[in-house]
């Protein structure tokens, strides 16, 4: 671990090492923000139910176990019936010991549809994308969405 300040504010830096294998990443206060960096999870897509939507490509960027930006390329058929859904599961680098909180925001129009976090636990979480409306939605065939999350344990 490296503390230091320089004079213009409290800066904390929480370094991983070679010789500390409990650290998966580094999380940094510096000039009032805060800063995780470190090895990025995985994802892959682990359901989609029901007719209209036939898939889901999902990548992350900028993204360590902390926070990231997910994106889903989900292909459709123009149509999604109610209670049609896919799901998105964030695989964690390294595990943590509780079960954490998790936050997601959503960078672009759902067109109607919803989302929620389900099944978290100590080594993943999942996002679902589910029209819970008593009708059918209409989207792209090839529609993309972005979301950010964020991690605390």
């Amino acid at each position: 671990v490296l503390s230091k300040t320089e004079g213009i504010g409290a800066a904390v830096h929480a370094v991983s090492s070679a010789t500390n294998s409990a650290s998966a990443l580094s999380l940094w206060v510096e000039n009032g923000h805060v800063k995780s960096t470190g090895t990025a999870p995985t994802t892959s897509s682990i359901s989609v139910s029901g007719g209209g939507l036939t898939a889901a490509v999902p990548s992350l960027s900028n993204a360590t176990d902390v926070k990231g930006k997910l994106t889903a390329v989900i292909t459709t058929t123009s149509i999604v019936n109610p209670g049609n859904n896919t799901t998105i599961r964030i695989t964690f680098n390294k595990a943590y010991s509780i079960a954490p909180a998790v936050v997601v925001t959503p960078l672009t129009d759902l067109l109607g549809m919803s989302y929620f976090v389900t099944n978290v636990n100590t080594g993943s979480f999942d996002l679902t994308i589910k029209n819970g409306t008593a009708g059918s939605i209409s989207t792209p065939g090839t529609w993309t969405v972005n979301f950010n999350y964020m991690v605390i344990e």
